[in-house]
């Protein structure tokens, strides 16, 4: 998923609009099967707090933006679409996939 993350900056950064969207098709494939398949389902009925959903609903919302800026070709809109995203999943690996580095990583959140 970083690696696709990745790609798509230079993408995004080179403009080059076909690459950048073949970039963000696998982002999303990658999230919902990491998410299990439920993103479709998440949309239907909102659990207010608890189990880190918020941060998935944000990264689901942020990847909508972004698919959109692409398919117009707005770039501008893209890349901030795509540093709100980065930070989000940033925060989004450290909450669920990561808990144990969340104290060594070195990177604070509450800064």
């Amino acid at each position: 998923m970083h690696k696709d993350f990745n790609q798509l900056a230079t993408d995004l950064k080179a403009g080059n609009t076909t690459a950048a969207q073949q970039d963000y098709a696998k982002i999303q494939q990658d999230f919902q099967s990491q998410q299990g398949g439920q993103t479709q389902t998440h949309r239907h009925h909102h659990h207010h707090g608890g189990g880190g959903t918020g941060e998935s609903n944000s990264i689901d919302q942020l990847l909508s933006q972004l698919g959109l800026a692409l398919q117009s070709g707005n770039f501008s809109t893209a890349q901030q679409a795509y540093a709100s995203l980065q930070q989000d999943f940033q925060q989004y690996a450290g909450v669920n996939a990561l808990p144990s580095a969340s104290g060594s990583s070195g990177v604070s959140l509450s800064a």
